[in-house]
């Protein structure tokens, strides 16, 4: 699965570029997914020549359910959902060694487990212009899609 996608709406009048990722700095560790929207629209250029670009735009509606899961069984859902806004973040963060988040369902996973998170995959759903509705999924957790300093 990708960490990062651009969807289009039927038309190609809309797009939304969506990102998972996960950083892991030395003191700060994050881990979600991002949503920016953009509509093609007519503007003028530095000399004030007319061009066509894309330009960061309100959705109607962009919604974020993230799926967290850690190096064992279990996993925590998080969601997120931004009215009449160009962008939207669904994270989850910590200063120091982890993140950790308790698990969904405890029956799964014993009594009061708690996840030290390892991955996320987010999937989206932005509703732009006459109620058109974008949707995808996209995962970090791997060295790849890992944006570490160390």
């Amino acid at each position: 699965m990708p960490s990062e996608i651009t969807l289009f709406s039927k038309n190609g009048d809309w797009k939304a570029d969506v990102e998972a990722w996960k950083n892991n700095f030395l003191f700060y560790k994050s881990i979600g997914t991002q949503v920016s929207v953009y509509h093609r629209e007519q503007t003028k250029n530095i000399w004030g020549n007319t061009v066509t670009d894309w330009v960061s735009k309100a959705a109607n509606t962009i919604s974020i359910t993230d799926v967290y899961k850690g190096a064992g069984p279990g996993a925590a859902t998080r969601s997120k959902v931004c009215n009449n806004s160009s962008s939207c973040e669904e994270k989850e963060w910590a200063v120091g060694v982890s993140i950790t988040l308790p698990a969904d369902s405890v029956t799964d996973v014993g009594g009061n487990a708690i996840l030290d998170i390892d991955s996320v995959t987010g999937t989206v759903s932005i509703v732009v212009g006459g109620n058109e509705v974008l949707s995808g999924v996209v995962s970090a957790s791997s060295i790849i899609s890992d944006s570490s300093l160390w």
